[in-house]
């Protein structure tokens, strides 16, 4: 291997691994939700539902991703991350909250 077929795989790996960590990010969030559906049905749709549209808006936004301009998507790209980590945040609060509670009611 040449030292700039090297540089070139290594720079395909870095650009992939963000990919793979926001992936494993939303596997694991999607996992966090479906325990919290069946612990917290009410709490598990309302989020849910949130996921769902939270995921088909950034779904739809990387449909054009390559056709806005270079600010603009890196600002956007931002915007979508956050939303990810902090619906996420709130996802795995709601779980551990209502683990809690049903554990604090079990009669000793």
């Amino acid at each position: 291997m040449t030292p700039s077929s090297e540089a070139t795989l290594n720079q395909s790996q870095a650009q992939q691994k963000p990919v793979e960590l926001e992936q494993e990010r939303i596997d694991s969030c999607r996992e966090a939700l479906e325990s919290l559906k069946e612990v917290n049905p009410k709490q598990g749709e309302l989020l849910g539902n949130n996921f769902t549209a939270l995921i088909g808006a950034a779904s739809q936004y990387n449909s054009v991703r390559g056709k806005v301009a270079e600010p603009t998507r890196q600002g956007i790209d931002s915007m979508y991350q956050f939303k990810s980590i902090k619906l996420c945040a709130d996802i795995e609060k709601e779980l551990i909250d209502s683990l809690v509670k049903r554990g604090e009611n079990i009669p000793l």
